[in-house]
């Protein structure tokens, strides 16, 4: 939860107040807030005057051509001059665009190539050859079949199934896991559900960038790693999940 959530989290009432006031961008009068979240004049001022004790909320006189007391009007402080992650988010979508602009997917892709050799490089990491330094490198996880409270495989049977895993899928994991992604493996190993987005906010304007960014990172991890297996990424249809990480057999 952002600061500006932190904010709003003791009424949705004036959450959905904000929310008019910044989809509509310019000064509104009272009377019309009132009337687009369907609230009384009076709950609507109260909402009011909290956002703008938070900050969130700006007050100006309303342009008046003839004599009486003018009106106050009521206009949205912009996100990103009160929420850091409004602000990233903005410049993110921006880069996204220059990106798209650029070179669209092949772009996208050479950008997650690079993300991955900047991951590798930042820690000891699991090799082809299981040297490495750390906790990654001799812990390889256990597919959805061999999780707590499911009935494991003994033995050798065990072993065999731990050994047939993708020498990659440590490497995957951890850049899924420490990149907000949610991964779940599925297929014995050999899949990799992704059940969230760390960069949602980005598909609507830019999902095509977004998914080769994502499939540059992934598909270079094997490479880099030296494990020499083939990894391919099949984004979820539009409104669906998850995405789909496949080690190729």
């Amino acid at each position: 939860m952002n600061s500006l959530d932190h904010r709003l989290a003791d009424g949705s009432s004036r959450a959905g107040v904000l929310k008019v006031l910044r989809d509509r961008g310019d000064l509104m009068r009272v009377e019309d807030l009132a009337e687009a979240v369907s609230l009384s004049l009076s709950a609507v001022r109260f909402h009011l005057d909290r956002l703008i004790a938070d900050g969130l909320v700006r007050t100006s006189k309303e342009p008046r051509q003839t004599p009486g007391r003018p009106r106050v009007m009521y206009q949205a402080v912009p996100a990103e001059a009160v929420d850091d992650g409004a602000a990233y988010r903005h410049l993110a979508i921006l880069l996204a665009d220059e990106l798209a602009g650029r070179g669209g997917a092949v772009a996208g892709e050479a950008a997650g190539r690079t993300w991955a050799r900047q991951v590798l490089g930042t820690q000891d990491w699991p090799t082809a050859d299981g040297s490495g330094e750390g906790e990654s490198s001799r812990v390889v996880p256990a597919p959805r079949s061999l999780a707590p409270g499911r009935a494991a495989p003994v033995g050798r049977r065990r072993a065999e199934m731990i050994e047939s895993l993708p020498d990659c899928l440590p490497n995957l994991l951890r850049v899924l896991e420490d990149g907000g992604f949610a991964p779940q493996i599925v297929d014995g190993g050999w899949a990799v559900e992704i059940h969230r987005c760390p960069f949602a906010d980005l598909m609507p304007h830019q999902s095509e960038v977004v998914c080769s960014v994502h499939k540059g990172l992934m598909e270079a991890l094997p490479e880099l790693a030296g494990t020499g297996e083939c990894v391919r990424l099949d984004p979820a249809p539009e409104g669906s999940a998850p995405c789909v990480v496949h080690f190729v057999r």
